[in-house]
């Protein structure tokens, strides 16, 4: 038995080569839906992980970075794991109590200047007392949607990864475009270019 293939695909193309007509502004937007990630819960998650030589975050709605992975503690025995890493390969020929699933997350990057004014409009969280030193994640309401949360740091500016379910990615993302194009506009990036959306120069330094 081997681990699921995580899904690859995004929702949201089509839009996305729309928006890179609008040009300029104040944010960046970028869609991080084709990444590698997958889901992994039960009671002996936490320690495949920690015997993995993977980073674990060490209380649920936290996360840590590192060995090539983002990984996300929603719940005490429910996590998220982007990236690649040897031991994701071998998931599923180990003992009962651990249960490896896809995930099929439309997951989107924003950052700049024009994010707080946007986020204060769609989404009831204090983004200003909001440390990205804590490592925290918030699963909360943006724009009607339910998401998950991260904050972080890109060449000085304020970012945000986010992910939602993969139906509602066109909607999400034509929400925070279209906001974005009244706070200043917005211009999009690749997934992956300039270091960006793996985490690097994003996340509190933690080890490789």
């Amino acid at each position: 038995m081997t681990s699921p293939t995580p899904v690859r695909t995004s929702p949201i193309p089509g839009l996305l080569q729309e928006a890179t007509q609008a040009g300029g502004g104040s944010m960046i937007l970028s869609d991080r839906s084709l990444g590698n990630r997958l889901g992994l819960k039960g009671r002996h998650a936490a320690g495949f992980l920690e015997t993995s030589g993977i980073p674990v975050p060490d209380r649920p709605n936290t996360y840590r970075s590192g060995q090539g992975l983002l990984v996300l503690r929603l719940g005490v025995s429910e996590f998220l794991l982007e990236g690649r890493h040897p031991a994701l390969t071998r998931i599923g020929a180990v003992a009962p109590g651990l249960h490896p699933f896809p995930r099929e997350d439309c997951s989107l990057f924003m950052a700049g200047t024009g994010t707080g004014d946007l986020l204060r409009q769609t989404c009831s969280l204090d983004f200003g007392s909001w440390d990205p030193e804590s490592r925290s994640l918030a699963l909360t309401v943006l724009a009607g949607i339910g998401v998950t949360l991260l904050k972080g740091a890109f060449q000085g500016l304020p970012c945000y990864l986010l992910w939602c379910d993969y139906s509602h990615g066109p909607y999400l993302w034509k929400t925070i475009s279209s906001l974005a194009m009244e706070t200043g506009g917005y211009v999009t990036v690749p997934s992956g270019s300039a270091g960006l959306p793996d985490g690097k120069g994003i996340f509190p330094a933690e080890e490789s």
